[in-house]
Formats: structure tokens, C-alpha cells, sequence
């Protein structure tokens, strides 16, 4: 999983800092469903051939989960990058640039996090990446609305801003996939799920103000 991870990171960098993954190129995205595909193949076994108890079990459906989760992010990093190369106006919006790389730098740190609290086994910052994808949710909204607000100013320049906004709603979607990510290394570690702990924090505020 870890190899999977740093792969993950690397075409992730690439989409944030617009420059290919270094020595990887166009393989990353070969290499990344490799790793993939190994880490469901080496899931599977584990069932097969052994009989997991409940707590392995949990960790294997983690696991498989976190796979799916990292395997999307970069096709989303994927996807940013070869939009990327497609559209160099953003230098000439610079209200809008400073917008989306402030949203790019937020989703990044989102998947750093989650790959610290990996290797260093800490449930409390899988708990500060929920907390802080508010964040991106808020600095994606921002992106929008000077998209929204150049487009009524300057139709000429329609194609480099949906090419941006396009960029930044998979941005908003990868740190929704760390999000996921993070409650799944809480389940597996501690058997309890951060969105169930949200949803019943969410009713019993509104039960409260019934």
C-alpha cells in the first residue's frame, strides 16, 4: 500500500506544480493500476486461504477501499494534468490563478496528511482531514465564483476558465477520496467510521435544537 501511495503522491505533485512526475511520465498511471490491481489480488488470497477474523477482515475491506480511493485520485491527477498541458492561459488571470493554486495547495496537504497519518499510525490527523476539507470546500467555492465572475467580464477567455474549473472541482473531489481514505485507516485501526461519528454528531445538534 505504501508503494501505492507514493506513486498516488507523485502524479499529485505533478498536477499541483504542472510538471510531470519525475521518471515516471506517462507510465504512472500504468504503474498505479498495477499496484492496484496487487494490492486486491494480495486481499483476495489473504481470504481465501486463510479465515480471517473480524478484525483482519475489516482491515482487508480497508484496504480494498483505500486501493479504490487512491486509484481514483490519480485518475482525477491524471485528468488535471493533461488539462493542464491543454490551457497555459491561466497566467494571463491572475485572480483566478491565485484561487486555484490556493485550492491546489489545500487538497495537496489534504493527501500529505493522510499519508503521514498512514505511516505513523495517527487516528487524530485522519480526524484533522475531515475537519479541514471544509477548507477546500470553501477555497473550491471561491475558484467558482471568480470563474464565474471573469466569464461576465471577459467571454473571450471562456475556454481557459471551464478548463480551470473543470481542474478544480477533481481537485475538490480528490480531497473528498483523502477524506475517505482517512476514515477507512480509522476503521481499520479503531473499527469506528468518521463519517458515522459526523452523522450522529449532525442529529444529535439537531435534536438538540428541536
Amino acid at each position: 500500500m505504501a508503494a501505492l501511495g507514493d506513486a498516488v503522491e507523485s502524479i499529485l505533485i505533478a498536477a499541483v506544480t504542472r510538471h510531470p512526475p519525475s521518471g515516471r511520465g506517462r507510465d504512472a498511471a500504468s504503474e498505479i493500476r498495477s499496484l492496484a490491481e496487487g494490492c486486491a489480488d494480495a486481499a483476495v488470497g489473504v481470504i481465501l486461504h486463510r479465515q480471517p477474523g473480524l478484525g483482519e477482515l475489516r482491515r482487508i475491506v480497508s484496504a480494498l477501499r483505500v486501493s479504490d480511493d487512491y486509484e481514483r485520485i490519480a485518475g482525477l491527477a491524471d485528468e488535471i494534468v493533461s488539462r493542464l498541458r491543454r490551457n497555459r492561459g491561466l497566467g494571463d488571470l491572475p485572480s483566478l490563478r491565485a484561487a486555484y493554486e490556493a485550492l491546489a495547495a489545500l487538497t495537496l496537504d489534504q493527501f500529505r496528511m493522510v499519508r503521514s497519518a498512514e505511516r505513523n499510525d495517527d487516528l487524530e490527523l485522519c480526524e484533522t482531514v475531515w475537519r479541514r476539507d471544509r477548507l477546500v470546500d470553501a477555497a473550491y467555492a471561491r475558484t467558482v465564483d471568480e470563474a464565474v465572475h471573469l466569464l461576465s467580464l471577459t467571454p473571450q477567455t471562456t475556454y481557459a476558465v471551464v478548463e480551470a474549473l473543470c481542474c478544480a472541482k477533481n481537485l475538490q473531489r480528490i480531497s473528498d477520496h483523502a477524506k475517505s481514505v482517512a476514515d477507512m485507516f480509522v476503521y481499520s485501526a479503531a473499527g469506528r467510521r468518521l463519517s458515522r461519528d459526523r452523522d450522529e454528531a449532525s442529529m444529535s445538534r439537531r435534536t438538540r435544537a428541536a
